[in-house]
Formats: structure tokens, C-alpha cells, sequence
């Protein structure tokens, strides 16, 4: 018994103690960006999903399934094979493509405060009925923009990525990956 005690004592005083200056590791959400090693991170966070769906609104469209909220459509390219964030300027950018379909791919800006100032979907026109011949060929990307963003900055960058996501796919031999056909920018929140 008086070995057990002595033991638990010995074990308690060589224990590694947390100095005050150490502090646990901060989550990853809309008010901790930085802590965020990768979009699935951000996306997985209760914050960010409410932050989405008040930013762009209960618009409607049909950029992977017919008449599909704007808001799920998003989370779905955002919820696949993530990319880790990086900085374009004072922004963090968030990046990820859809399960099993990422050809299909989502971004997201935000302010260092956590503020979304543009998400964007890459995606083709097979969603729509009747499906247009070829429709896999080619690709658009939708940008949803906060009116107060640098259109200029985030609108540049997200074509830049979208291009170079596009001209990175991986396709069957003797097919050239889908190019992107254009860009449309849409203003955040508004409704169809």
C-alpha cells in the first residue's frame, strides 16, 4: 500500500506541468481562421454554416442539381477533398472540391474577423434539363460577391484558380480537361 501511494506521488510531481504562458490549442471557426489547418475544418464549424447561408440568402440555382438552395450547393463543393487556406492579400481563401465529383469546386473568402466576402462554385451545365450535349466540357464559375469586397482582387483570383484547377484535373487519355467558359458574379444575399 505505502508503495502505491509513493508511486502515485512520485508520479504526480514529475508530471509535465502546464506553464500559464501555454494555452490550448485554439478551433478553427469564423472567429479563429488562422487556427484552421484546411476547408473542411472551417466548413465542419456551426458558425461558418449559419455565416453561409445568411450571406448568400435563399437564392436558387442549378449548378449541380436542379433548383438546389445556393447555400447547400456551396457547402457541398466545400465539403469534399479540402485544400489548406491561404492569404491573397489581407483575405484568407478557403478552397475544396465535391465528393467524388471534383471537377465540381467551392471557394470562399473571408475578412481575418471571419466576415465571408465571396463564395464561388465551379461547375458545368449538366445540372440543367434537358442535360446539353457536351455540357462536361466546359466549365463556369458563379461568384457570389459582398457589395463592400474588392471586386477587382477576389473575382481576379477566384478566375486565376478556377483556370488553373481546370488545366490540374486529371482526365482519361487522349481527353483535354473541361476549360472555363466564363465567370458570372452575382451579388450576395439577392434572390432570384
Amino acid at each position: 500500500m505505502i508503495w502505491k501511494v509513493l508511486g502515485l506521488l512520485l508520479a504526480f510531481s514529475t508530471a509535465p506541468q502546464q506553464s500559464p504562458e501555454q494555452t490550448p490549442p485554439t478551433s478553427c471557426g469564423l472567429s479563429s481562421l488562422s487556427a484552421c489547418r484546411t476547408t473542411n475544418n472551417l466548413v465542419w464549424d456551426t458558425g461558418f454554416g449559419q455565416a453561409l447561408g445568411r450571406f448568400l440568402g435563399e437564392r436558387q440555382a442549378a449548378y449541380l442539381w436542379e433548383r438546389g438552395s445556393v447555400r447547400d450547393q456551396a457547402r457541398a463543393v466545400l465539403g469534399g477533398p479540402p485544400d489548406a487556406p491561404i492569404i491573397v492579400e489581407n483575405l484568407y481563401r478557403f478552397t475544396a472540391c465535391r465528393l467524388h465529383s471534383c471537377p465540381e469546386k467551392g471557394a470562399v473568402f473571408l475578412t481575418s474577423s471571419g466576415e465571408i466576402m465571396a463564395v464561388a462554385i465551379l461547375h458545368s451545365t449538366c445540372a440543367t434539363a434537358p442535360r446539353p450535349a457536351h455540357c462536361a466540357e466546359t466549365m463556369r464559375l458563379a461568384v457570389y460577391l459582398d457589395p463592400d469586397a474588392d471586386r477587382t482582387l477576389i473575382v481576379g483570383d477566384l478566375s486565376h484558380w478556377a483556370e488553373d484547377a481546370l488545366a490540374r484535373l486529371h482526365t482519361f487519355a487522349g481527353l483535354a480537361p473541361p476549360t472555363l467558359e466564363g465567370v458570372d458574379v452575382l451579388t450576395a444575399g439577392s434572390s432570384n
